[in-house]
């Protein structure tokens, strides 16, 4: 593309070791990205999530969040 413009000899070179920079820069991230974080580059998404919740653990957060978004009068038992 730079080859067939009607730039200076000199601009078509500016470009062409642009875009080898850009090349470069990106080569390096990626490297740098596969040697300090190489788990997400080699496993699938099932490795990622998060453990399952025991049923016992999640009892308890679903109290918490009653308690904290309840009103005390709401949860009282009604003897009638």
């Amino acid at each position: 593309m730079l080859s067939h413009s009607n730039l200076s000899e000199q601009h078509v070179w500016d470009g062409f070791e642009l875009m080898i920079a850009v090349l470069a820069l990106v080569l390096l991230m990626v490297t740098l990205f596969a040697i300090f974080n190489p788990r997400n580059l080699l496993y699938r998404k099932e490795e990622h999530r998060r453990p399952l919740l025991e049923p016992s653990a999640l009892k308890d957060q679903i109290e918490d969040l009653i308690v904290a978004n309840v009103k005390t009068e709401c949860l009282k038992s009604s003897d009638k």
